[in-house]
């Protein structure tokens, strides 16, 4: 197994970071729709109203990471699914710890980053695929003029078949009501390996 690359945890945090400062006017998902997607030993059922679009990058020799995006259409959820076409030795509190300080840097100089969770990441666990997944829950807030909008990132690590998956969902809180049926869509119809 190889360790996760640094550069890939910026990567990982540049587009959430792209439009995370607002909230509301989420348009709820619209899980009576659902759409399917298919590739890179994954397969998941999405929103109707959501879109995904990936991108894959050689992180040198035979390792490749993909990611594929799944956004709402008009709305700032996001799911994030990275898989890498080899396994990775990760330990999960430093990459979120990663995640969050890739975040602040990708920030523009006026949106000042505060975590809610006093860099306590709250371990969680969800059934995905069959199996408990271990992952944890980031609580920040981008602040800027003023205005903090705060935020919850879930990750979930998955292993399979020599391969390794880690899937972010984020939405501003005030905004998960309208999402979390999404989410839910995504993670309990997730398959890997198939």
């Amino acid at each position: 197994m190889r360790a996760l690359p640094k550069l890939l945890l910026a990567l990982t945090c540049l587009t959430p970071a792209l439009g995370l400062t607002t909230g509301c006017g989420e348009p709820k998902a619209d899980i009576a729709n659902k759409q399917h997607y298919s590739g890179h030993h994954l397969n998941f059922d999405y929103p109707g109203n959501w879109k995904t679009s990936e991108e894959s990058e050689g992180l040198g020799g035979t390792l490749t990471m993909t990611m594929i995006y799944v956004e709402a259409k008009g709305g700032n959820a996001m799911v994030i699914v990275q898989h890498f076409n080899e396994g990775l030795e990760v330990d999960y509190d430093e990459l979120v710890s990663e995640f969050v300080n890739g975040m602040r840097e990708a920030m523009p100089g006026i949106v000042n980053i505060q975590e809610l969770d006093g860099g306590q990441r709250e371990p969680i666990e969800r059934e995905i695929d069959g199996k408990t997944r271990e992952g944890r829950r980031i609580r920040y807030a981008p602040e800027i003029f003023g205005e903090s909008v705060p935020h919850t990132v879930e990750a979930y690590f998955m292993e399979f078949e020599g391969e390794m998956v880690i899937l972010y969902t984020q939405v501003p809180d005030e905004d998960r009501s309208k999402a979390e049926p999404g989410f839910n869509l995504i993670l309990d119809s997730l398959t890997l390996g198939e």
